[in-house]
């Protein structure tokens, strides 16, 4: 009788628990992402001035077409600009194979040593060099951008440049991201993560290995 009831209990085990199990835990992630994919809104669009980039690169409105963009305004402060570049830094080692993500960093040309800044923001992650843009604007032009991504949103004045701002593939800014907290930056990565679909191309090399091809 006893082999017989252990024999009952691995069959119900099979055949009803470990299912409902495996069905809960995919149910709460897939609760989990559409609670993720709820946080996008169109807060703002995306609006470019055409310039060169800190390595001589021509960079027209056209570069961001049917891309993702995580863009943010560096720091004024040393320090900051340390934590500015290690967030995109590992926001880049995640997604180094998506040719379809570009890295927007944009200097103020009233910033000291704004050549050395581009440099070092380059040297950061040589691995993407060809998505990695590093461009300088005049006070003016960063304000005139940052005033069509962030329309849509209750942020005012500097407190804008506290952000890093992702825009999906239709050139619409869909979240924003205090990049001085660790939380919101790990939500970007998430966020990003899922605007990607199964249809995308995605290649496992890096653009330095690219280029030799």
């Amino acid at each position: 009788m006893k082999k017989s009831h252990v024999r009952l209990l691995v069959v119900l085990l099979i055949l009803l628990i470990f299912p409902l199990i495996s069905w809960y835990y995919l149910r709460s992630g897939l609760d989990y992402r559409m609670e993720a994919i709820a946080e996008f809104e169109e807060f703002g669009q995306f609006s470019w001035i055409d310039s060169y980039d800190e390595r001589g690169r021509f960079v027209s409105e056209d570069r961001f077409d049917r891309k993702f963009i995580v863009a943010g305004i560096v720091p004024e402060n040393q320090d900051d600009q340390k934590l500015f570049s290690s967030r995109f830094l590992g926001i880049m080692e995640q997604f180094s194979s998506r040719d379809e993500v570009l890295y927007l960093n944009i200097i103020s040309v009233d910033i000291h040593d704004q050549e050395g800044i581009g440099q070092k923001l380059y040297s950061a992650y040589p691995g993407t060099n060809l998505n990695h843009l590093v461009v300088k604007f005049d006070e003016t032009e960063i304000d005139s951008m940052m005033g069509v991504w962030t329309s849509g949103m209750e942020l005012s004045g500097r407190d804008k440049r506290d952000y890093l701002y992702l825009v999906d593939d239709r050139g619409r800014v869909v979240q924003y991201y205090n990049f001085y907290e660790d939380h919101r930056v790990a939500r970007l990565v998430e966020h990003l993560s899922m605007q990607f679909t199964a249809k995308q191309n995605r290649r496992d090399y890096s653009d330095a290995i690219r280029q030799r091809l």
